[in-house]
């Protein structure tokens, strides 16, 4: 599967900076973390998404295989993994 941009929900408030936003997605491991630039969320009523890559789908689980625009501070990663 060629990488291709997808947008995750999550949740979004003000972040250190005036240009980003402290962002908190929830996962069936735990909650992560991170900074992200306010160029890549996108609010659409209430809910924020974060723009993120696409690259792939595990064949066994069936979860989409997520790269992150930053590390996540829990785990130290930009992989990510969310259900289908």
């Amino acid at each position: 599967m060629t990488p291709k941009i997808d947008w995750l929900p999550v949740c979004a408030t003000q972040g250190a900076f005036s240009s980003e936003y402290a962002i908190a997605i929830s996962t069936p491991d735990g909650d992560i973390s991170l900074f992200a630039d306010k160029s890549i969320v996108k609010q659409e009523g209430s809910q924020f998404y974060l723009q993120v890559t696409h690259m792939g789908q595990d064949e066994k689980t069936g979860e989409k295989i997520m790269l992150l625009p930053s590390e996540c501070f829990e785990t130290g990663t930009r992989w990510h993994r969310v259900a289908r």
